[in-house]
């Protein structure tokens, strides 16, 4: 019966931390007119600071704080990233450790070409 009972007990251990490990942080890019991003696998409730660089232009921070669920999203008005735009995010966790995302600019060919 022990030994039944120490079998449970290391399955609901193993449970309980695969249901507690977190995801790898992540950025994505939602919207380009104005520049929108989201994060997902962060901590819940954590500070973390967005930077956000157009085309090697001025960067724009946001701060926001992390849902229960460990997303955000961090908008930047009047910002936005035309289609031929590079865009360089940085969200920078509490912690000091950086998470970031780099799009670089898509060929862009004009129509005379």
């Amino acid at each position: 019966m022990v030994r039944g009972m120490a079998a449970a007990g290391t399955v609901a251990v193993l449970l309980a931390a695969s249901a507690g490990a977190a995801t790898k942080p992540a950025l994505r890019l939602v919207s380009r007119t104005p520049i929108a991003v989201a994060g997902t696998g962060f901590k819940a409730h954590e500070h973390v600071a967005v930077v956000v660089s157009v085309h090697g232009q001025a960067a724009r921070v946001a701060r926001v704080v992390a849902a229960a669920t460990g997303s955000f999203k961090a908008s930047f008005r009047g910002l936005r990233a035309p289609r031929c735009s590079a865009v360089v995010v940085i969200a920078t966790r509490a912690s000091g450790a950086k998470v970031r995302l780099v799009l670089a600019a898509p060929g862009c060919v004009s129509a005379g070409e």
